[in-house]
């Protein structure tokens, strides 16, 4: 009987080789099959189109999009950030599946680790992204962007970026939290030196700038990084400088003043937004949808990501904008944020307003595709450990 199942076993594997596309002859790496051409992400023998390099990018995502559940869907809204000190309580939530994004955890070592648990424990092998703020440099530093811009060289600051996505990207870093293009003309208010300064003018042409320095030509580059804008929009018009508190402006204003940088960066290709903390017009950018759909979307015509910022969500329940974080998570997936950074409000809740159909399935949906699409431009499903080379990061940080 032992005889028969082993020779079953052999010709199940000759006929699997057979039928396996000619360029499935690779070695196995990290748990996850590399063939020229493609990567089996799921471990099945046979190239799914979202494993298939030569197809579209929207090819792929749709192909994605038709295997994965709405649990699945969420999961690539949840941005958690990484501390060593929780590491086993992240990796667990990685291999349950919970997981799309990570931020503040650097380094190629630690972040291939991180990697290898999503890739290897997913079953459709979806890899995690890696945020970071990298504001001014990297590990090199340059002059805060307010010093920056004093010398309204365009290139130079373009050349900035680069050096910045260089280095970054070798500590195993695919998406940036900058440029801030954020107008201010406080001196008061504490985060004055990661702007531009007061002139739209010059904050635009020096964000086009930095966006073009970040992501590069092809940002399947891997010394290309992912820029994020921010903060989505009039952040900077606090009320007596005071950090994340009140401010009021007009329509305007906001034409005038604070979405002309924002224009820029769009219209330089910028991959992802993030919204801000404050509000317009008495309502949270977070889960307005005046800013988020009307504004955002129809007239800036801007078409990647949109994240909230540091646990967005949870502050708006404690200014007492929302109730609790499920009228919280349906008011924003509601007005268009599709990220949720670090409060998990998206994670908790947007699976039970989906059955009560507080919240569209379908936005869910859009927003998963969206998050999926910045992976894909990232060249993250060809191989989920290109960024993660120590080696890379040891000729390259401070070099």
């Amino acid at each position: 009987m032992k005889s028969f199942y082993y020779l079953a076993a052999v010709l199940a594997a000759g006929l699997l080789a057979q039928t396996m596309p000619a360029q499935a002859k690779g070695k196995k790496v990290s748990g996850n099959f590399y063939y020229k051409g493609w990567t089996d992400l799921n471990r099945n023998g046979r190239m799914e189109v979202y494993e298939d390099q030569s197809a579209s990018v929207d090819e792929r995502v749709k192909d994605l999009l038709s295997r994965m559940t709405l649990e699945e869907k969420i999961a690539e809204l949840n941005l958690v950030p990484y501390y060593a000190s929780q590491d086993s309580a992240v990796r667990s939530k990685i291999r349950q599946g919970k997981i799309g994004a990570l931020l503040k955890a650097n380094g190629a070592e630690l972040n291939r680790s991180l990697q290898k648990e999503a890739v290897e424990s997913h079953r459709l092998g979806i890899p995690l992204i890696f945020h970071e703020d990298v504001i001014h440099g990297y590990r090199t530093i340059l002059p805060v962007p307010l010093g920056e811009s004093c010398c309204w060289d365009r290139e130079s600051v373009r050349k900035g970026a680069a050096l910045t996505a260089k280095e970054a990207t070798a500590a195993g870093i695919q998406l940036t939290y900058a440029p801030m293009v954020d107008v201010s003309n406080d001196p008061r208010w504490g985060r004055i030196m990661e702007t531009s300064g007061e002139d739209p003018v010059l904050s635009a042409a020096l964000a086009a700038a930095r966006v073009k320095g970040f992501q590069g030509e092809d940002l399947k580059d891997k010394e290309t990084l992912m820029g994020c804008v921010k903060h989505f929009a009039g952040y900077a018009a606090l009320r007596g400088g005071r950090d994340y508190q009140n401010t009021d402006f007009s329509l305007r204003d906001l034409q005038e003043q604070y979405l002309p940088p924002f224009q820029a960066a769009v219209n330089a290709g910028v991959g992802t937004l993030m919204c801000s903390y404050t509000s317009y017009d008495g309502e949270p950018v977070t889960m307005n949808r005046f800013m988020n759909h009307d504004v955002l979307r129809g007239q800036l015509k801007f078409e990647g990501l949109l994240i909230s910022d540091w646990t967005t969500l949870s502050h708006a329940v404690a200014e007492g904008a929302a109730a609790d974080g499920k009228e919280a998570a349906c008011r924003g997936m509601n007005s268009g944020l599709e990220m949720d950074m670090a409060s998990s409000q998206y994670s908790r809740h947007l699976l039970d307003l989906a059955k009560e159909n507080a919240v569209s399935a379908d936005d869910i949906t859009e927003a998963a595709r969206k998050a999926l699409v910045v992976k894909f431009r990232l060249g993250l499903f060809d191989d989920p450990y290109a960024y993660f080379d120590a080696e890379r990061e040891k000729r390259t940080l401070l070099s």
